[in-house]
């Protein structure tokens, strides 16, 4: 059974929703003459550039949430918004079964509203759209699955959330025995050793 909140979302900050909609419409633009555009590599270019904005900017484009899926960091309320863009017209689907798997490709029917974007944000927006451009799905999928907020959540769950302080986390389960002598001897300095 399907998620209900998933369902009937409606981001409760109406520029954060009108800020995705409009990045949801300029990846399409951006990607629409790349035979490898489909709803996976949207997902990765969606979540790339919001966790890339709050590490350099301290907050992220949309505040969206991110989850650990099999296929790497997927927008929690992907399908709501597209169905919500697609009823208004914005956009559209189209089935292509060129690749190994069918792709959904993402059609834009009306331009995005750049002006509720930043030329910072842009710049990341673009950056995450150049870095992603001409790599297959399974390609983009195992990029993101070396992004350690994805290995965290993962390995909590199929389906838990990834925070965003998560961009600045690291792979690693266990630390060096130098980083765990530092800790020790940092944690005696403030007089907080056992």
């Amino acid at each position: 059974m399907a998620n209900p909140d998933r369902e009937t979302f409606h981001h409760s900050q109406p520029k954060q929703h009108a800020k995705m909609r409009a990045l949801i419409l300029y990846v399409a633009k951006r990607y629409a003459d790349d035979p490898s555009f489909g709803s996976v590599k949207l997902n990765k270019v969606l979540f790339h550039a919001d966790f890339s904005a709050y590490a350099k900017l301290g907050d992220s484009l949309t505040r969206y949430e991110y989850r650990a899926q099999h296929a790497g960091p997927t927008l929690y309320a992907m399908l709501p918004v597209l169905k919500e863009m697609a009823r208004d017209d914005r956009i559209s689907f189209r089935r292509v079964d060129d690749w190994a798997y069918p792709q959904d490709r993402i059609e834009a029917h009306d331009e995005p509203n750049l002006d509720l974007f930043s030329d910072a944000e842009r710049a990341i927006i673009d950056e995450s759209i150049e870095r992603l451009r001409g790599m297959s799905a399974d390609e983009v999928i195992d990029a993101a699955h070396e992004f350690p907020g994805w290995i965290h959540a993962w390995e909590r769950g199929k389906g838990s959330a990834i925070p965003y302080e998560s961009v600045f986390g690291d792979a690693r389960t266990e630390l060096e025995d130098w980083e765990q002598d530092e800790a020790k001897d940092l944690a005696a300095e403030l007089g907080m050793s056992s």
